[in-house]
């Protein structure tokens, strides 16, 4: 929690043994290689859902482009075929 003086104390951070370490894993070398570090940090399920939620917004705003547009093409092929 934020201290109500803005003063940031070291008792304001958890005791190391409360701690979650940012690597899971035996910690030895191999747990720090480029190719595993995705699969073994803690903040990557975050990005991972970010990444999800990024896509999923994309995905909709497609969706509703499409349908726009296909709406607009449909109501001039309409117009068109009451002209003739």
């Amino acid at each position: 929690m934020a201290p109500s003086n803005g003063h940031i104390d070291k008792l304001d951070f958890p005791a190391p043994d409360e701690r979650r370490p940012l690597l899971q894993g035996n910690g030895g070398p191999s747990d720090l290689s480029p190719g595993r570090s995705h699969n073994t940090s803690c903040s990557g399920s975050f990005f991972e859902q970010v990444a999800e939620g990024i896509q999923e917004r994309d995905r909709e705003r497609m969706q509703r482009q499409v349908a726009r547009y296909g709406s607009f093409a449909v109501a001039i092929v309409n117009w068109y075929g009451c002209n003739d």
